[in-house]
């Protein structure tokens, strides 16, 4: 959905009209002072979805999540040490790639 742009004196004066279209239309406005941004006025519904986007955006994610997980993982260190002692020790596989 796009967004339109619109003065601080058009806003003022239309305020009620705005505030209804963003409500029940689910209109989004973008308030400008001198043709620059400086807020926006949304539907709460529209709130609601932007907050819970930012929310979900703000999680890690993939291999992130995964290395949060295992900061938690107290012994996670000694038993990557165990695993690197025991390759070190493996004996090489022949690996035929044909």
């Amino acid at each position: 959905m796009s967004c339109q742009g619109v003065s601080v004196a058009m806003a003022k004066k239309k305020f009620s009209e705005l505030l209804a279209r963003a409500a029940y239309g689910g209109e989004r406005f973008i308030i400008e002072r001198r043709g620059r941004p400086m807020a926006a006025l949304v539907g709460l519904e529209d709130l609601g979805s932007l907050e819970d986007r930012s929310v979900r955006n703000s999680e890690p994610q993939g291999l992130s999540a995964a290395a949060g997980a295992l900061a938690d993982y107290e012994d996670f260190e000694k038993v990557m040490a165990k695993v690197y002692q025991s390759r070190r020790r493996s004996k090489s596989r022949q690996v035929k790639l044909s």
